[in-house]
């Protein structure tokens, strides 16, 4: 059996309160780091995006999303030349993707489009 001391259960102590101190100052880091890059990303995607008069496209419909900032939640719209009416959409931002839902109101009922995952990158 092993015998301790005071001493040595002082410095087992200390080691376990370094340890964990590291370990919860990593996770505030990486916390502000996520939420830094979140709340940059949001402020990037709420404009408008389309890809009409992209000319590398080959006779593919033409899409505009319009996104706008609406008390901290980002919704737009989504129209195409391929289709006569304006769908809804609803954006969510990770920290490496934009989760979009599209939805259409017909009626009194909101039904369910798609859910889409983007992700920004830079200009090649």
């Amino acid at each position: 059996m092993i015998e301790w001391s005071i001493k040595d259960l002082f410095e087992v102590l200390a080691y376990g309160v370094a340890i964990l101190s590291g370990i919860a100052g990593a996770f505030v880091f990486f916390r502000n780091e996520r939420n830094s890059a979140i709340e940059n990303t949001r402020e990037v995607i709420v404009r408008a995006w389309t890809n009409e008069g992209d000319i590398s496209s080959i006779e593919l419909p033409f899409i505009t999303l319009d996104l706008e900032n609406s008390d901290g939640d980002i919704i737009g719209s989504l129209s195409t030349s391929a289709y006569d009416r304006i769908l809804e959409v609803h954006a969510d931002v990770d920290w490496f993707s934009i989760y979009f839902t599209i939805s259409e109101l017909s009626g009194r009922n909101v039904c369910f489009i798609a859910k889409v995952k983007g992700k920004l990158s830079s200009p090649q």
